[in-house]
C-alpha cells in the first residue's frame, strides 16, 4: 500500500517551509484571467484533503487553501502546477479543446508542535473540456480515515516517520457553490456569460462516467 503520509521531526525545516507557502498562497490570490481566444474555457472546481478522524496524532483537520496539483495537459503531454485558493478553488484557461487529467497533489504543512508533514498522493482524474464554457470540474477531495500509527520506538530522532491510512477519493458537484463563487467575478466579466457544463455530464453524454 502507498503510504498516505509522511510525519518528518525536523523542527530546522520550519524557518524554511513558513516563507515558501506564503509565496504559494500570494501566488493563488491572483484573479480568474480572461479568455484570450473566442473558444476558450474556464476550468474551475475545488479540491480538499481532509483527516476526519485525525491528523495523525492530531486533532481531525481539512486542507483547502495552498494545496499544490499538477495537471496533465494529454493532448500536448506538458504538466503544469496549479496553488488552490480559499475554500480550495483552483481554476485555469483552456482552449477548449484538450483533455487533461489532474495527477497528484502536494502539501508540506508545519504544526505548531515543530512537526513538518509532506502529504502527497496520486489522483489520476481525466476529463475533456468543452468550447466556449465554463467547464466545472467538480468538488474533489481525498479522505484519509483510520489512521494506523507505527510503533514510536522503531524510529530515532529526526527521522521520517510514515503512517498508513485507508485513503478514499470524493467527487461532489455543488453547482450552487459554484455559482456564489463564480458571482464573485467583475460584472461583465465574459464567464458570467458563458454556459457552466460539469465533467459529469460531459462523461454521462460520452457514455463515459466515472
Amino acid at each position: 500500500m502507498e503510504p498516505a503520509g509522511k510525519k518528518k521531526l525536523e523542527d530546522s525545516m520550519k524557518k524554511w517551509l513558513l516563507p515558501a507557502l506564503g509565496v504559494l498562497l500570494l501566488v493563488s490570490c491572483a484573479g480568474i484571467p480572461r479568455a484570450e481566444k473566442p473558444g476558450d474555457t474556464l476550468v474551475i472546481g475545488s479540491f480538499i484533503v481532509d483527516f476526519p478522524e485525525g491528523f495523525f496524532n492530531e486533532e481531525p483537520r481539512t486542507f483547502s487553501s495552498g494545496l499544490a496539483l499538477t495537471f496533465r495537459n494529454v493532448t500536448t503531454n506538458s504538466s503544469f502546477t496549479i496553488t488552490t485558493s480559499e475554500e480550495g478553488y483552483f481554476w485555469f484557461v483552456s482552449n477548449g479543446t484538450d483533455s487533461y487529467e489532474l495527477s497528484s497533489y502536494h502539501h508540506d504543512y508545519v504544526s505548531g508542535s515543530r512537526h513538518r508533514y509532506v502529504l502527497d498522493s496520486k489522483v489520476e482524474y481525466a476529463f475533456k473540456t468543452v468550447p466556449q464554457s465554463v467547464l466545472y470540474v467538480g468538488h474533489l477531495g481525498v479522505i484519509y480515515a483510520n489512521p494506523k500509527r507505527p510503533d514510536p520506538t522503531a524510529y530515532g530522532k529526526h527521522q521520517t516517520v510514515e503512517w498508513d491510512f485507508e485513503k478514499s477519493w470524493k467527487r461532489d458537484f455543488k453547482k450552487g457553490e459554484l455559482t456564489d463563487h463564480l458571482n464573485r467575478l467583475p460584472a461583465g466579466s465574459e464567464w458570467l456569460s458563458r454556459p457552466v457544463v460539469s465533467t459529469k455530464e460531459v462523461e454521462e453524454a460520452a457514455g463515459t462516467d466515472q
